[in-house]
């Protein structure tokens, strides 16, 4: 498979990017994860969702525990995401008394019996990034799972990390899908669409 100048530039992006969030104190990232819930509060597609689709940080990913608990206490549904096979990826509800695995590629799921939720049951995805742009384009890790799910939900979809992970521009192929919002431990910004 040849790769376009794009893929290439991409995949220098990503291990620039990740090498400076891995740079990230515990302290700093304790403090980011906790300030994320106050930034997103009176957001309407937010606050009138019933099923919110989050992820289990993964090294040193912006943590949603807080948020995933705070929209619990609210009534919400959390559901997480476990990849299936190289290019599938459901959502099931879990809670933090359920059990975990980790999976192949590294990032803690629920296990195979967890209940299943269909993804147009999902008010709100929170989707993991390494980079965000002012266009709401996203640097993914690469595995294409995410712009597969958003390219088949209408839903809002919010790219979630530290506030300087947003950046002026990213490159973007085709097949990226864009997130509507990006939340940091500093604010919330919706893109235009």
């Amino acid at each position: 498979m040849t790769m376009t100048l794009e893929t290439e530039h991409k995949k220098a992006l990503r291990q620039e990017w990740r090498s400076v969030r891995d740079r990230v104190s515990v302290a700093e990232r304790t403090r980011a994860s906790e300030s994320l819930f106050q930034n997103i509060a009176d957001f309407a597609p937010w606050r009138n969702a019933t099923i919110v689709a989050s992820f289990m940080a993964m090294g040193s990913e912006i943590d949603l525990k807080t948020i995933d608990k705070l929209a619990r206490k609210s009534g919400k549904q959390i559901v997480y995401p476990r990849v299936c096979n190289a290019d599938t990826m459901t959502f099931h509800l879990w809670q933090p008394t359920d059990p975990l695995i980790t999976s192949k590629l590294g990032v803690k799921e629920p296990v195979s019996s967890a209940p299943l939720v269909d993804l147009d049951a999902i008010d709100f995805f929170w989707v993991p990034l390494l980079a965000c742009d002012d266009s709401g384009n996203r640097l993914g890790y690469g595995g294409g799972f995410y712009d597969r799910l958003l390219s088949n939900s209408t839903n809002f979809a919010c790219g979630v990390g530290y506030s300087w992970q947003r950046c002026r521009s990213l490159p973007s192929e085709r097949h990226d899908q864009r997130v509507a919002g990006y939340l940091s431990e500093k604010k919330f910004e919706r893109f235009n669409d």
